[in-house]
């Protein structure tokens, strides 16, 4: 279908499907983490079996639960003509937790724009390769602390080579 000079890429379509392959991890880490964050959402505030009536509803308009992170915008369309404005709770509680799932400050009002604010998340991640703490909570950061970062023979002590610290002891003890 040509609207004007441009081609309208629908969803589903061959097309479509290669441009989500062409995008980047970091984009796709984001769109996880929104459907992510969505799922979350609605189950805390609406509860199991009201979750799985609102997945029906979504994929009775065409929306199944994999496309709802790259389809948000249509999700919350149909969210907000079933739901009505209460819908605005679900999708600003789903975007005050990706901010919090990349470290971001959430400073806007529950009045603002929210799809202009997931759009400048976006682009923060994007631009400074923010990555979730989902993807990260298990990982030790401490473990770095214990890690040896000398050779063999060096310590990072210069008063001598001491290694093991069963032998400091032994030496503090025989002092």
């Amino acid at each position: 279908m040509k609207v004007g000079y441009n081609t309208r890429i629908r969803p589903g379509s061959l097309v479509y499907r290669e441009l989500d392959n062409m995008r980047s991890p970091l984009v796709t880490t984001f769109h996880e983490t929104l459907g992510s964050c969505f799922a979350s959402t609605l189950k805390d505030m609406l509860g199991s079996a009201v979750c799985e009536s609102v997945y029906g509803l979504l994929e009775r308009n065409g929306i199944t639960g994999g496309e709802i992170c790259n389809r948000f915008d249509d999700t919350v369309t149909v969210l907000t003509k079933v739901l009505g404005t209460s819908s605005r709770v679900l999708v600003h509680r789903t975007v005050v937790e990706m901010f919090r799932q990349y470290s971001q400050r959430a400073d806007f009002s529950y009045q603002d724009s929210l799809r202009d604010r997931l759009i400048v998340l976006k682009e923060a991640v994007l631009a400074n390769h923010l990555m979730p703490r989902s993807r990260h909570d298990g990982i030790d950061f401490d473990s770095v602390e214990r890690t040896r970062l000398t050779s063999p023979g060096e310590t990072g002590n210069h008063n001598g080579p001491i290694d093991n610290p069963d032998t400091s002891k032994k030496a503090v003890n025989a002092s």
